[in-house]
């Protein structure tokens, strides 16, 4: 499934230069706490799976992304909004219809 592979990895590049404050450690980036778990994407194609480097990156992944959606660093249809969620291992994030 290429078309959802390219969805996922789009979603991915779009996040993971976005800047973290955590650990009070200048410099610190998406990439630099959450590694992308690449073939996911046939089975949810619409969300990317990360897994954490460490419990604390988890509200710092948040205050990033909707930092960056809330200054539109990452352009988001004014109907869409991040969803991040906690499912087993892994921290899922995907870009959801904003409630009504």
């Amino acid at each position: 499934m290429a078309n959802a592979e390219e969805k996922t990895n789009k979603l991915w590049e779009k996040i993971k230069d976005l800047p973290m404050e955590i650990f009070a450690i200048p410099n610190q980036t998406v990439k630099d706490h959450a590694k992308h778990e690449e073939g996911m994407d046939d089975v949810f194609p619409d969300a990317v799976y990360l897994t954490l480097r460490s419990t604390a990156a988890y509200p710092a992944l948040e205050e990033a992304l909707y930092t960056a959606a809330a200054r539109n660093q990452i352009k988001l249809a004014k109907t869409e909004k991040f969803d991040i969620s906690q499912q087993s291992r892994y921290t899922v994030v995907k870009i959801v219809p904003k409630d009504v």
